[in-house]
Parts: C-alpha cells; sequence; structure tokens
C-alpha cells in the first residue's frame, strides 16, 4: 500500500525487492493513481494486479 502511484518507478523497484528474494506480490494498492503518468499501467503489464481509490487526470 502506497499513497501515489505516478510513474511506477518506487512501487517496481519494490516489486523486485520482494521478488528477489523469493516473494511472490500478490498485488499493490494505492490511494491516487496519476493515470497519465502510467505507473499503474507498468504494474498491471509485470501481472500484478493493482488497485486504486482515486484518480486524476491531467489536462
Amino acid at each position: 500500500m502506497d499513497d501515489l502511484i505516478a510513474t511506477g518507478g518506487t512501487a517496481l523497484a519494490a516489486i523486485d525487492l520482494v521478488e528477489k528474494i523469493g516473494a511472490e506480490v500478490a498485488g499493490c494498492a494505492f490511494i491516487i493513481d496519476l493515470p497519465d503518468l502510467g505507473g499503474a499501467q507498468k504494474i498491471r503489464d509485470r501481472g500484478i494486479e493493482e488497485f486504486h481509490l482515486v484518480e486524476f487526470e491531467g489536462d
């Protein structure tokens, strides 16, 4: 669980660390998604379930 998913760099690094020790990531949750920056999509592209409460699109 994290407060914000933007470009996905921090979340993907955390996923890599968890997988490096041999654990499986069941999913990722965020309060806010900024979909224009593509971070949540990168997580979904890795085959990991992603959930967020709200999203704010840029203009």
